[in-house]
This record gives C-alpha cells, sequence and structure tokens, in this order.
C-alpha cells in the first residue's frame, strides 16, 4: 500500500500523519506527530518542519509501507499564482509582522526534504477533504452535483472557501480560502 504524508500546519499547532491509502479509497492513519507551531522566523520554522516530517517518514517507514514521495501541505495565508503566500495573509505565523510575505511554502519545504511538496491555503484543503467524503455517500452525492459550496473553518483565524461541484463530482476552487485573522 502507499503512504502520503500530510501537514496541518496551525496558528498555534502542526499535525503531521503518514496515511496509508488503500484500495476502495479507504485509509489509515500508520504514524502521526503534534506539535506547537513555531515562533520563530521561515527559516528556523521550516527546518522545524522539515524535521518533523523526517520523524513522521521514519516512524512510516518502520512499518514497511511504500512511502510515496509527495507530500502534502495545509498552510495558513492568501495563496498567490505561483504558489506565493500574499501580503499579511500570515499574522499567526513567525515572531516579525510580515516575515512569511511572499515566501513560496512548497519550495521551502521541498528544498528541505527532497521531495514533491504540494502546498494550499489550509481551509481549502478542509473543504475539499470534506467534499470529497460527502461525495462518497451515495446518499448526498446527487444532491451535491452541480452545486456551489460555501465552507467555513474557524480555527486560530477564519478561513473558508466556496466551491462549485461539477457534473461529475469534481471540485473546483472559486476563493482563496482566507477571509481574515
Amino acid at each position: 500500500m502507499a503512504v502520503v504524508i500530510g501537514v496541518d500546519i496551525g496558528g498555534t499547532k502542526i499535525k503531521l500523519g503518514a496515511v496509508e491509502l488503500t484500495m476502495g479509497g479507504g485509509s489509515r492513519v500508520i504514524a502521526s506527530r503534534q506539535m506547537p507551531t513555531p515562533r520563530t522566523g521561515p527559516p528556523a520554522f521550516y527546518d522545524a518542519v522539515a524535521e518533523a516530517v523526517r520523524a513522521v517518514q521514519q516512524e512510516a517507514a518502520g512499518s514497511g509501507a511504500a512511502i510515496l514521495p509527495l507530500i502534502a501541505v495545509a498552510h495558513p495565508g492568501r495563496f498567490l499564482p505561483g504558489g506565493r503566500l500574499a501580503r499579511g495573509t500570515t499574522p499567526n505565523l513567525g515572531i516579525v509582522p510580515g516575515s512569511f510575505d511572499g515566501l513560496r511554502p512548497a519550495e521551502e519545504l521541498s528544498r528541505r526534504l527532497g521531495a514533491e511538496v504540494v502546498a494550499e491555503n489550509d481551509a481549502i484543503a478542509q473543504m475539499r477533504f470534506g467534499l470529497e467524503v460527502l461525495l462518497r455517500d451515495p446518499a448526498i452525492r446527487p444532491r451535491l452535483l452541480g452545486e456551489t459550496v460555501v465552507y467555513l473553518g474557524p480555527g486560530t483565524g477564519m478561513g473558508g472557501g466556496v466551491g462549485r461541484v461539477d457534473r461529475h463530482g469534481h471540485v473546483a476552487v472559486v476563493t482563496d480560502g482566507h477571509f481574515f485573522d
């Protein structure tokens, strides 16, 4: 079975997990870790996240599962085209306001881990996951097809998103996920 590493970066804590994907769309967590969100500048911040990812990878490797060279990251802030963080949208990260402005989280972590990293706004990631789960339910799926969905995700800040579900069950994100902190 294939294992994917997921990272959820929040304003107060970071959760990481190695998830084994099973045939038929199921999954199970085989390794996990939680840590307080580092109150540091970006270099030390991404170093700490990368170190935690390596620890989860090492624990998962002990299970004998094949770990895919892909890390999925849910990250606070508004993502601009090209994966850059918009100015002033990560006030709960770092110690100096604006220190994460313009950074590309996927590139920061990819460089440290030597693996492909996919990063998107944390609220948008939550919305996508929730819709995927709901679309698997045969009683709910027909009611979602062709609809626009609004998601609110309270956390350290307020995130959310708007997505359109097409008639085939594919989700197109309409908003960027960052409302306010």
